[in-house]
């Protein structure tokens, strides 16, 4: 691609890329674009058909005998932007060329009620505010979309956990994730309370081999120790996260997914730059309560990070895939 796709994608101008006629030794830059892959967890470093090649500032990457060329610029976060797009739109002419524009792919991690322009979403049942008797109706109108459920740290009474763990015991073969649960500093329910009903959560998630839907606000640093001492072997997805990058990837390499919601139509909101640097195999997009499409959510997602939106699409199905297999 040009010099003037980097400026328009990464927000740069050209001119801090190097003259064509500086170039880098093919090993080096070989060398390079794999441990950026590695980074990233790309898939295309763990397939036995798909190969990068590098030479000078050219990168190719190849699998299944197609191939799309991206020129490169060996500073670090340039070049993960680079080699991130470049997989994507490899992958997007490979894996489905049927899936055009006018059926793209919508996922929502995380929301309260089915909407029919999502192919893929997760339907959110809150236990602890939730009459049991009310639930049957509460999945049923889920429809064929797939469905959480778990005890909300906001409303946790002591008396009513026993019947909430009871439904949550029932519901279990229906579920595809536990949750939400989580903690909450800001909420009116005791810590304590909080904590020990999080942590009956994430063993229920163990034991039935599911992801578990975490709220998190202002409990960062607890969230990680547990996840540091209880050493879960299930998916761990932070489900509206706001934070900084910093913290992004503090829970990446704890190895969280992260889900972004309505913040990123926040022009001022660090969401946007978390977004725009969480590896993309670790990311999903949601609702929550927004009163806003999720359309619109993934046509801003693509716009920070300079992607195409059916590739974006494309990836979040993946990921949905393989979390809620």
């Amino acid at each position: 691609m040009s010099e003037g796709f980097f400026a328009s994608a990464y927000g740069g101008d050209a001119s801090g890329l190097p003259a064509e006629g500086d170039a880098v030794l093919a090993s080096t830059a070989r060398h390079r674009l794999c441990r950026l892959a590695r980074l990233l967890e790309l898939p295309a470093m763990r397939r036995a058909e798909s190969r990068i090649f590098a030479f000078g500032r050219t990168c190719t990457c190849r699998r299944d005998g197609r191939s799309l060329r991206e020129t490169l610029d060996f500073d670090d976060t340039l070049s993960i932007r680079a080699l991130e797009r470049l997989w994507l739109h490899s992958a997007a002419s490979i894996s489905n060329p049927g899936l055009t524009a006018a059926r793209l792919m919508y996922t929502d991690l995380h929301c309260h009620s089915a909407r029919p322009e999502v192919q893929r979403s997760l339907v959110n049942i809150d236990l602890a505010e939730l009459n049991t008797n009310d639930i049957d109706a509460v999945v049923a109108a889920a429809g064929r979309s797939r469905i959480s459920a778990g005890l909300h740290p906001w409303h946790l009474v002591e008396h009513g956990l026993a019947a909430a763990f009871d439904a949550l015991e029932r519901l279990s073969p229906r579920l595809a994730a536990v949750g939400e649960c989580g903690l909450d500093r800001c909420a009116a329910t005791p810590y304590e309370l909080q904590r020990r009903t999080f942590i009956r959560q994430i063993e229920c998630a163990e034991r039935w081999e599911k992801p578990l839907i975490v709220h998190c606000v202002r409990a960062y640093g607890d969230l990680l120790v547990l996840r540091q001492t209880l050493k879960p072997k299930q998916v761990w997805i932070v489900h509206g996260f706001t934070g900084k990058p910093g913290l992004a990837e503090q829970l990446v390499c704890a190895g969280c997914y992260l889900s972004f919601g309505k913040a990123l139509l926040n022009p001022r909101a660090s969401a946007r730059d978390s977004w725009r640097t969480t590896p993309l195999d670790r990311v999903f997009l949601e609702t929550d309560v927004a009163d806003i499409s999720i359309a619109t959510i993934h046509a801003e997602a693509a716009t920070i990070r300079g992607l195409d939106l059916t590739a974006l699409q494309r990836q979040l199905v993946a990921n949905f895939d393989r979390v809620f297999r």
